[in-house]
């Protein structure tokens, strides 16, 4: 079992109504259900700092020419080998 840490959090009545109500789960806890939140927060941070990071790195080196041709003649191949337009199999 996961070690856990009891905290004591004051929240204002609404906010703490409107989260059980739109947050909470059948047969879920308050503890389960803050633990649940905060960890989907926490995933959402880690996940935008990583795009964050990417962009940074891309705007420090974009791509060149070359690997643009590259990456076009590419798609152009892959669309080819799957058998032409991959719009039309969507449409």
């Amino acid at each position: 079992m996961p070690r856990t840490t009891k905290v004591s959090v004051s929240l204002p009545n609404a906010l703490l109504a409107r989260a059980d109500a739109i947050l909470g789960r059948p047969g879920e806890g308050r503890s389960a259900l803050f633990a649940r939140v905060l960890d989907e927060a926490v995933r959402a941070a880690e996940e935008a700092e990583i795009d964050a990071e990417y962009e940074r790195a891309y705007a420090e080196h974009p791509i060149t020419d070359e690997e643009q041709r590259v990456h076009e003649a590419m798609l152009r191949l892959s669309v080819e080998a799957l058998g032409g337009d991959l719009t039309s199999r969507n449409g």
